[in-house]
């Protein structure tokens, strides 16, 4: 699985710009920010895949240790997946299928 860089998004750039972005690039989105769930659910955008970070109380070493924790998981699930990590789960849901 490859992470779209930050480096890599202007910034300022729209939700669903980095969706297109990252499907063009066949990179996965990591992100905190939750209206990408809305994007891929609610409005059927699609995209390689996402992960959803809902680590909001924790340092900077804390994630970077819960991402280790399920490493396996998430390398299990490099695409088509849109992955929700909180501190005690993670929630794993396949991208839906567009009309």
């Amino acid at each position: 699985m490859i992470a779209l860089a930050p480096s890599a998004i202007p910034p300022r750039m729209p939700d669903v710009d980095v969706l297109r972005m990252a499907a063009n690039n066949r990179r996965v989105v990591v992100t905190a920010d939750k209206d990408f769930g809305e994007l891929i659910f609610r409005d059927r955008l699609t995209t390689h895949g996402i992960i959803l970070l809902r680590l909001d109380d924790m340092k900077v070493s804390e994630i970077l240790a819960r991402l280790r924790s399920v490493s396996s998981v998430i390398e299990a699930n490099p695409s088509g997946r849109f992955i929700v990590i909180t501190e005690t789960k993670v929630r794993v849901r396949p991208m839906p299928s567009n009309p």
